[in-house]
């Protein structure tokens, strides 16, 4: 769900603490990732992986809008990064304001509109999907479609896991084009093949909002939960039969 460009090779003072936070709140330990989320804040303010982390945790709590400064920072550095882009987008369709996030893509991703035919990769795979509502709101269905069509198409070619992996992006696609039988089965598969990473963005995420009644959907989210929970508890036993 979190794609980075290789300036992150040049930030690795703050990365230990960043990827601490981002974990914590995988595994719904929030008071740990606000530690060390202040801590990569302390350590580097106002660089891409601290507001990163800050992001993150902000998202979890659903205050999203309380610190805009780290998201044009971190679109400014890292416009292949999807996370600011679509909780801004979150935002404006809230807000009612889908010009100013339609022309917020167009600026950083040319390569979507490109008059010849969108060019759609595994850096702008989350960016072309995240633009289906904003197109769709600006009566531009077709367009949004032959994104959804192309950045299927990367799917298709990527693993899932691993550096640059699609994640959760097929569930999405699915999701997006009204297929709620594959979309489910989508997430299963990656629930079994081992996906966590940002798994409670889940019921955040616009773009599966119509999976968020489903039982099913439901059902693996608190599957999720059991199993991260778990995984916690796992990590603080160790901790404790370490310190005796």
């Amino acid at each position: 769900y979190i794609r980075v460009s290789g300036n992150i090779a040049l930030m690795l003072p703050i990365l230990s603490p960043a990827f601490l936070s981002i974990t914590a709140l995988n595994l719904l330990d929030e008071p740990t990732a606000e530690k060390w989320a202040e801590v990569a804040w302390e350590r580097a303010p106002n660089k891409v992986m601290s507001c990163l982390a800050r992001t993150a945790l902000a998202q979890y709590r659903d205050r999203q809008e309380e610190d805009l400064s780290c998201y044009k920072l971190m679109m400014r550095v890292e416009p292949d990064m999807a996370l600011p882009f679509q909780i801004l987008r979150d935002l404006d369709l809230r807000l009612g304001d889908i010009e100013q996030s339609l022309k917020r893509y167009r600026e950083s991703s040319p390569k979507l509109f490109d008059p010849k035919g969108p060019e759609v990769t595994k850096n702008n795979i989350d960016k072309a999907i995240d633009l289906y509502l904003v197109l769709s709101k600006t009566g531009q269905l077709e367009f949004a479609e032959e994104l959804l069509w192309h950045a299927m198409e990367v799917v298709r070619i990527r693993p899932r896991l691993s550096t640059g992996g699609y994640g959760w992006a097929d569930i999405e696609i699915l999701a997006l084009q009204g297929k709620t039988r594959e979309a489910l089965a989508a997430m299963r598969s990656a629930i079994d093949e081992g996906l966590r990473m940002a798994w409670w963005t889940l019921p955040k995420r616009l773009n599966l909002q119509s999976l968020w009644e489903e039982p099913q959907f439901k059902s693996m989210l608190a599957e999720l939960e059991t199993d991260m929970i778990a995984r916690r508890d796992a990590i603080n036993a160790d901790k404790i039969t370490g310190s005796e």
